[in-house]
């Protein structure tokens, strides 16, 4: 199993960035000493160091002692020692102290890769809308449009698009998707599992629009809408 390596970094990246939006919260949690009189420059320094953390390099990689990836999640422990030091500020714990994260992303397989993705089933690091989904609801629309003007039928379409008929009818099911899992497939905003290769599968959409919405997107409104 491959474990998707920038995308496990990318994460704690993000973790890591919101341990510092709240300097006072901050130094608590990493036993660091923040004089009052310090305070306002140590939230800008904060502030800066989120920004920068966020995008990884150099300064992230000093912070983490340990990141584990287990069944329900993502733990990583963050150097409280090292975090004095960003902020430099004086470490008033003990030996190795460390910051515990754990977030609730876990490994799954989408397509024939293994990614990570949240527990509302979208991916925990997001790359906008899938180029070959995308492909595959514009053909499905052309396709509809041909047919349904009566001019041709599937065998024709097939040999003129040098694709196999069954091919043509299972990308044809596309064009019945609600109009709201088109849009959410547009925002890249479907389910991690959902790729064109699911979407394609025998049976895998549902005819009502409702239970496609629950089956293929994040979230869902709980409207109830029929094809």
């Amino acid at each position: 199993m491959r474990i998707p390596a920038r995308e496990i970094e990318r994460v704690v990246g993000q973790e890591v960035t919101e341990l510092f939006a709240d300097a006072l919260l901050l130094a608590q949690r990493a036993s660091i000493h923040l004089p009052p009189n310090r305070f306002s420059a140590v939230a800008e320094r904060c502030e800066d160091l989120a920004s920068e953390l966020g995008r990884g390099g150099p300064k992230l990689r000093p912070l983490i002692a340990r990141v584990q990836l287990l069944d329900d999640g993502l733990r990583i422990e963050v150097s409280s020692t090292g975090i004095a030091e960003l902020l430099e500020l004086p470490f008033a714990g003990e030996g190795d102290a460390t910051i515990s994260i754990t977030s609730s992303v876990r490994l799954t397989r989408t397509g024939r890769a293994m990614r990570l993705v949240q527990g509302d089933g979208g991916l925990a690091v997001q790359r906008g809308p899938d180029p070959s989904l995308v492909k595959l609801l514009v053909r499905a629309q052309q396709w509809w449009r041909v047919l349904g003007r009566g001019e041709t039928d599937i065998k024709t379409l097939a040999q003129a698009e040098q694709v196999s008929a069954p091919y043509i009818t299972r990308v044809v099911r596309l064009a019945f998707l609600s109009p709201e899992v088109v849009e959410a497939a547009l925002n890249g905003q479907l389910t991690a599992s959902i790729d064109g290769a699911a979407l394609l599968a025998t049976g895998a959409i549902p005819a009502r629009w409702d239970e496609q919405a629950s089956k293929f997107m994040r979230t869902f409104s709980g409207n109830s809408l029929e094809s």
